[in-house]
């Protein structure tokens, strides 16, 4: 068997706690790189977050890049490939949630996440930092734009609730996963890293 493509998600997997990529690993896909296989990261980050370490790699402007959970790819140059949105009306189904947990919720849009809460958490900045974007305070949603991903960040008991609450609402629609104690991101169920 042939290998064509190196598909690997950053957090967890490829980068090291220190938000690195080690250097055995950098040389081994460097080698597979030299050989014609293709390295595409699959990542629940936008683009602005996955470029800086791709870059570190080597990439050509013209590699793929799987952002937001798989709801978007795009180059290394900014290219878009394809997208799965949802828009405005679809995001006011998660505000309920938000407000009886008293946890965080934003939106990921190509220009960083739109929300409407006014104080930022430490984690709210930490994300915001990791992903080399900013958070864009609103008084609403905008209605003439879509996004990519909702996330909510709070404590590990708000997100304990809102995984009690959401999923059985919004499960048919959105695919709905806690990917960390203070986390919980949702996407289309058009869209995954896998597909």
């Amino acid at each position: 068997m042939t290998v064509k493509i190196i598909a690997t998600d950053l957090d967890g997997t490829l980068l090291t706690s220190g938000k690195k990529i080690a250097k055995l690993t950098q040389e081994a896909l460097q080698k597979a790189m030299a050989r014609g296989i293709k390295v595409v990261p699959v990542s629940g980050r936008p683009l602005t977050g996955v470029r800086p370490h791709m870059e570190t790699l080597g990439l050509k402007e013209d590699n793929p890049l799987i952002v937001y959970n798989g709801a978007a790819a795009e180059t290394m140059a900014g290219a878009p490939l394809f997208k799965h949105c949802f828009d405005a009306k679809q995001a006011s189904a998660f505000f309920k949630y938000a407000e009886d947990a008293g946890c965080q919720l934003c939106f990921m849009h190509e220009d960083g996440y739109y929300t409407m809460d006014k104080i930022e958490t430490p984690f709210m900045k930490h994300l915001a930092s990791m992903n080399f974007t900013r958070y864009l305070h609103v008084d609403e949603i905008p209605q003439d734009l879509q996004y990519f991903k909702a996330e909510y960040t709070g404590t590990p008991a708000q997100m304990d609730q809102v995984m009690e609450e959401v999923p059985p609402v919004l499960g048919d629609k959105f695919d709905i996963l806690r990917t960390g104690g203070q986390i919980i991101e949702c996407t289309l169920k058009t869209t995954s890293k896998g597909k």
